[in-house]
């Protein structure tokens, strides 16, 4: 089984690192996402060092060509690529759309992590549907999508809700079947400050 931890548009929140860093740690994270909108690339660099060889991600319309490099730095750059862990295949759509297609069409993927959203495959207003078309063509068993203002898990669609706000998502995926979480940093901190404060009192 593999359990995988996915965010997206966190937008610099450099306040968000430390405690990200702690919900990996406290619940076992074996592989990390981000999916688009990091913008800014001393993130990708420090949470690569701290679990190396386990922090994926893709661009979003927010991320420049620093952002990029520190994904190629760290060996980390999902766009338009495949990593395998487990037997499980998590393909990436970042901002290159048409070129991620290309080079994902035909092959075999579980999870399809995509920054932007679909038109029928969705979760807002406008999407791409290009993605539509190679989702109907892969049919991995679960889509993420970074680009969603709001959280949800339907059917076999997840959004990560805006990451710069706490939100994120937890997938635990075996064979062809999987659990999804949708969780939020601060109250992941807040149920963690309760815990500790009982912990002191029995004491």
């Amino acid at each position: 089984m593999v359990k995988a931890l996915i965010i997206s548009n966190i937008r610099s929140n450099w306040r968000l690192t430390p405690l990200l860093e702690i919900y990996i740690i406290f619940n076992k994270i074996d592989l990390v996402f981000l999916l688009g909108n990091v913008v800014s690339p001393n993130i990708v660099y420090r949470l690569s060092r701290r679990f190396s060889g386990r922090v994926y991600g893709l661009t979003g319309n927010l991320d420049d060509s620093s952002v990029i490099e520190a994904f190629r730095d760290t060996g980390g750059y999902l766009e338009g690529s495949i990593i395998e862990f487990d037997n499980i295949f998590f393909g990436g759509i970042g901002s290159s759309i048409q070129t991620s297609i290309s080079r994902l069409k035909k092959r075999k993927i579980n999870v399809l992590l995509s920054f932007y959203p679909g038109v029928k495959y969705g979760c807002r207003e406008y999407g791409v549907d290009y993605i539509d078309r190679l989702i109907d063509s892969i049919k991995p068993n679960l889509i993420v999508f970074g680009d969603c203002n709001n959280q949800f898990f339907r059917d076999n669609i997840v959004a990560c809700g805006e990451g710069f706000k706490g939100y994120l998502v937890i997938i635990e995926y075996s064979d062809n079947s999987y659990n999804v979480f949708l969780d939020n940093l601060y109250d992941f901190l807040e149920k963690l400050h309760k815990h500790n404060e009982s912990g002191i009192s029995e004491t």
